[in-house]
C-alpha cells in the first residue's frame, strides 16, 4: 500500500481540494443517479517472482522466496483499497461537509464493482472526475525490456546522460544481442521477463546401501540459460521513469561428464554468466545502460527500456438519471423480468507454467484462484434497482419485488415496472459486455525488425500488426483468442504435450533393489493466461503468459537405462497492462540466435 502512496497522493489532494470547493447544493435541487464502475480500482497487483539465473541451481536446493522457476507473491496491493474505502474517499473529498446529510441522497458499494451515487448532478460530475483523477494515476502500465548483448560497453552512455545509441552500436558489430526479454506492468508492480532455454542434466548419484544391496539413483537437474528480469517503474514525470531493475544472463560454455565405478556419466556444466541490478532514472522509451563488468571480447552488457503505455480513455459519459421527478402512482401490477444471464457464475481458469521438472522438484503453490461469481449477487441485485428506481415506493402497499428461479418477480405500477427494465437492461450492458483478447506468437528475422532498438511505434503495429506480420521471414508460430466478461479470467492452452522418461525411483530393503521409471511431461505450445477488467474505455489485463518448444530430446545411460534429458527454449512473462481498446502491444519478446520471437496482443470491445 505505502508504494502506491508516492504516485496517487498529488493528485487525490488536488482533486479532493478542487471538490470541496463546491458549496452546498440548495434543498429542492432535483437528485439523479448513476453507477460509477470502480472494479479497476480496486483490482490490485500481484507482484511476480523471477526464474533463478545465471548460475546452477543443485537439485533440492529450493527457495520458497526465489523459487527455481518465479512465481506469484501471495500479498495482493490495492492501490486504494476496497470499495467501501473508497466510499468513504468520495464522501471526504467531494461537495461541502452537509453535501451527503441531505434526505434522499446515497453512495453504497455494489460489491467490489461500483458505486452507486444518489445526488444532484454537480456532485454526480465532481465524483466522476474525482473517480477518473484515481483512474489517471493507477491505470499507467510500462512496458520494460532488457536485452543481454556481448561487447564492450564502454562508451554506449553519453557523459552528459543521453539516451544510449544502441541501434548504431548493434549495427557495428560492437555489441552482439545474446537474449532479450519483455514484460508489462502497472506503476509500482513487480513484473517478470524471460527468454532462454531450459536444460536436463544428470546431476549427480544418490547411492543406497541396506546390507548387502546398493543401488545408484540418479538425480536430475535442469540449467536455465538466457536472460532473466524483474523490475519495477515509477513515473516521475513526463521526462523521466525511475526503474529498479534486476537482470542475468547465464549460458552453458560447455558440459563435461564424469562417471564414477557404480554409476552411469554426470554431467559438469560450465557456466557463463552475469548479472546485474540498479535504481535509475531513465528517460520514457529510450535505451539505457544498467551496470556491467567485463573486457572487450568477454563483457556481457545490460540495457533496460521503460516505454510508458499510451493509457485508456476515461469512461464513456454515461448520462445521470433524471432528475427525481416521480409521476403519480398508478394500479400495480405484475411483471417478471429474466435476469439468468446477470445471476449465472463466472468461472475463472487458470493456465499452464512450462518448465521441466528436476528429481524431487515440488512446484510453488500459486495463489488460490477466487471462487467462481456471478456478474452480480442476487442481494446486490435487487438492493440495486431499490435505490435506483424511485426508492420510496418500494414502501407502498402490495408492491413487491423478489428473485425466483433466474427472474425479477416484480409487482409495481407500469412506469416503475418499465424503469426496472431500463435498469436491469443497463446492468446487462454494463456487466456483460465482454472483451475479445487477441495474442498472435510470430517469429522473424531480427534484422526485419529494425523498430526493436528505435521504438515499436504505433505506425509499425496499426491494424493488429499487420504490417510486421506481413514482413520477409515472418512465421506465425501460434493464435489464440479469448472471450472474457467484465471481472473474467481464462486461459488458452495449445501445443503438443511431450511425454519423456525423467528419472528413476529407487528403493532398497535388505537384499532387494526396486527401480521404476519416472516419466515427466512438458508441453510444446503456449499457455496465455489473462484475466479481464474494464478500466475507464479501455482494460485492465493481467498476463501469466509462457511458451515452451522442445529443441531435442538427448539421452544419457545409467546403471538402469537410458534417461532422457530434454532442451526446451522457453519464454514467460508476469505483469499487467492497461491499455485502449483496439490498439496493439508487443506483450513478450524473446530471442534466438536472429530469429526474434513476439507475441501480440489486441483487446476489442464487444457487445454483450
Amino acid at each position: 500500500m505505502r508504494r502506491w502512496l508516492g504516485f496517487v497522493g498529488v493528485a487525490f489532494l488536488s482533486l479532493g481540494a478542487a471538490a470541496k470547493a463546491e458549496g452546498p447544493a440548495a434543498a429542492d435541487e432535483p437528485l439523479g443517479w448513476r453507477r460509477f464502475p470502480v472494479a479497476d480500482l480496486v483490482a490490485g497487483t500481484r507482484d511476480a517472482l523471477p526464474d533463478r539465473l545465471p548460475w546452477i541451481v543443485p537439485p533440492g536446493e529450493d527457495d520458497d522466496d526465489h523459487p527455481r522457476f518465479g512465481g506469484e507473491a501471495e500479498e495482493v496491493t490495492l492501490p486504494f483499497g476496497s470499495t467501501a474505502d473508497l466510499v468513504e474517499r468520495v464522501k471526504a473529498a467531494v461537495g461541502a461537509p452537509a453535501t451527503w446529510d441531505r434526505e434522499g441522497t446515497s453512495i453504497e458499494a455494489v460489491e467490489e464493482r461500483a458505486l452507486v451515487v444518489r445526488q444532484t448532478a454537480e456532485v454526480l460530475e465532481a465524483t466522476a472526475r474525482f473517480l477518473d483523477g484515481l483512474r489517471a494515476d493507477a491505470s499507467r502500465s510500462v512496458a520494460i525490456d532488457v536485452v543481454a548483448l556481448a561487447g564492450d560497453g564502454a562508451g554506449l552512455a553519453a557523459a552528459d546522460g543521453a539516451a544510449a545509441d544502441l541501434a548504431a552500436a548493434v549495427a557495428s558489430g560492437r555489441l552482439v544481442p545474446l537474449d532479450l526479454a519483455r514484460a508489462h506492468g502497472r506503476v509500482a508492480q513487480r513484473v517478470t521477463g524471460r527468454g532462454g532455454r531450459q536444460r536436463a542434466f544428470v546431476a549427480r548419484y544418490d547411492v543406497m546401501v541396506a546390507k548387502e544391496a546398493t543401488v545408484a539413483d540418479p538425480v536430475v537437474g535442469v540449467l536455465s540459460e538466457g536472460v532473466g528480469f524483474d523490475a519495477r517503474a515509477w513515473t516521475l514525470g513526463p521526462t523521466a521513469i525511475r526503474l529498479e531493475v534486476r537482470a542475468a544472463w547465464g549460458r552453458l560454455a560447455s558440459m563435461g561428464t564424469a562417471t564414477g565405478a557404480d554409476t552411469g556419466p554426470i554431467g559438469t556444466p560450465h557456466v557463463r554468466g552475469a548479472s546485474t541490478s540498479a535504481v535509475l532514472d531513465v528517460a520514457p522509451g529510450a535505451w539505457s545502460l544498467l551496470p556491467s563488468s567485463g573486457g572487450p571480447t568477454d563483457g556481457v552488457v545490460f540495457v533496460v527500456r521503460a516505454t510508458p503505455v499510451r493509457p485508456a480513455p476515461p469512461p464513456a459519459a454515461l448520462p445521470s438519471a433524471a432528475p427525481v421527478a416521480d409521476p403519480p402512482e398508478g394500479a400495480l401490477e405484475s411483471a417478471s423480468i429474466d435476469v439468468s444471464d446477470l445471476l449465472a457464475p463466472v468461472h475463472p481458469r487458470r493456465g499452464r507454467a512450462i518448465d521441466l521438472a528436476p528429481s524431487g522438484y515440488v512446484p510453488p503453490e500459486p495463489p488460490e484462484l477466487p471462487d467462481a461469481r456471478p456478474s452480480i449477487g442476487a442481494d446486490a441485485l435487487l438492493a440495486h434497482l431499490r435505490r435506483t428506481v424511485a426508492p420510496a415506493t418500494w414502501e407502498r402497499e402490495g408492491v413487491a419485488l423478489t428473485l425466483h428461479l433466474g427472474r425479477v418477480e416484480l409487482r409495481q405500477d407500469a412506469p416503475r415496472i418499465a424503469a426496472v427494465r431500463s435498469a436491469v437492461d443497463g446492468l446487462r450492458a454494463t456487466l456483460r459486455a465482454p472483451a475479445r483478447v487477441r495474442l498472435v506468437t510470430v517469429r522473424l528475422p531480427l534484422a526485419a525488425v529494425p523498430e526493436w532498438w528505435t521504438g515499436l511505434d504505433e505506425a509499425c503495429l496499426a491494424d493488429g500488426g499487420a504490417g510486421l506480420l506481413a514482413r520477409a521471414g515472418a512465421v506465425i508460430v501460434a493464435r489464440a483468442s479469448l472471450r472474457l466478461p467484465d471481472g473474467g479470467r481464462d486461459a488458452s492452452v495449445v501445443g503438443t504435450e511431450v511425454a519423456y522418461l525423467a528419472d528413476f525411483a529407487t528403493k532398497v530393503a535388505e537384499q532387494r533393489v526396486g527401480v521404476q521409471p519416472v516419466p515427466a511431461r512438458v508441453l510444446d505450445g503456449a499457455s496465455e493466461d489473462v484475466a479481464f477488467v474494464r478500466a475507464g474505455g479501455g482494460a485492465l489485463l493481467e498476463l501469466r503468459l509462457d511458451r515452451g518448444r522442445v529443441e531435442r530430446i538427448e539421452r544419457t545411460p545409467t546403471p538402469h537405462g537410458d534417461l532422457d534429458l530434454p532442451v526446451l527454449r522457453v519464454g514467460k512473462v508476469r505483469g499487467s497492462l492497461v491499455t485502449a481498446f483496439d490498439a496493439t502491444h508487443v506483450v513478450a519478446a524473446d530471442l534466438d540466435g536472429d530469429a526474434l520471437t513476439l507475441t501480440l496482443l489486441v483487446v476489442h470491445a464487444t457487445n454483450p
